[in-house]
């Protein structure tokens, strides 16, 4: 015979149960964390432009978004993540932007730093529209103006230097493929079959590290002209060459 549970016990039990039903979901939250370069952000149910604020603030990297742009609430949960790959990994959590670019400049140690990254809707290009910019407390919010080389007064300086025009042209080419990295691929643009069956094998680590398949061919593609350019120059005796483009290393 099956003993009944006593009256204390289901009381205790009804308690909980109503308990259950009042308990509120946690409040949206940000942290965040930015040291040696790698970004730790925890994310839950907070407004985008919290999150973007909160990220501007501790890297003094600016966001630049479309007015049109209304993303949902995000949760995202990085830890210790390289800032260029954690910020891509943010900008893949804000689904209604149709496509992003990043812009660079010159860091304390003459490397290149992340400065700015827009955010641009469906059918636009990242300069058109109006935009909401969030970055750190105090900072100017003045466009980014980045000085653009003059590759065609470096061609002739190759040339004169004693670089075949033709070589010289596909420095040049190099060279604004390698600014073409601060823009996100468009879909389809490129693909795995492009790659050489080396350069293929490098494809699934990087995707594996967060970078988008796109964004991935077109470094590795780039890597493997840039490897076939420096063959053909160490070719020519003598030829001083005035600053060859290189492309930034892999996150």
């Amino acid at each position: 015979m099956r003993r009944l549970a006593s009256p204390r016990i289901l009381v205790v039990a009804m308690l909980l149960c109503g308990l259950a039903g009042v308990v509120r979901a946690a409040p949206p939250s940000v942290r965040v964390q930015f040291q040696d370069g790698k970004l730790t952000l925890s994310a839950r149910a907070a407004a985008a432009s919290e999150v973007l604020k909160a990220v501007a603030e501790k890297t003094g990297v600016r966001f630049v978004v479309d007015s049109e742009i209304k993303p949902n609430p995000i949760t995202i949960d990085l830890q210790a993540m390289p800032l260029e790959r954690a910020i891509r990994n943010l900008v893949t959590a804000i689904p209604q932007a149709a496509g992003h670019t990043m812009t660079y400049g010159r860091g304390p140690r003459g490397t290149p730093q992340l400065v700015e990254v827009t955010l641009f809707g469906p059918g636009k290009a990242p300069s058109e529209g109006s935009s909401t910019v969030y970055a750190a407390s105090g900072e100017s919010v003045s466009p980014v103006v980045l000085p653009t080389p003059d590759l065609e007064e470096r061609m002739d300086k190759m040339v004169q230097a004693g670089v075949p025009r033709e070589t010289a042209e596909r420095v040049i080419a190099l060279t604004r493929e390698v600014q073409k990295l601060q823009a996100t691929p468009a879909p389809g643009s490129y693909h795995p079959e492009d790659l050489s069956p080396a350069m293929r094998e490098q494809l699934q680590p990087l995707v594996d590290r967060g970078v988008p398949m796109e964004r991935a061919v077109q470094m590795l593609l780039l890597q493997e002209r840039y490897q076939e350019t420096l063959k053909d120059l160490s070719k020519i005796p003598g030829a001083q060459l005035p600053g060859l483009a290189t492309p930034p290393p892999a996150p």
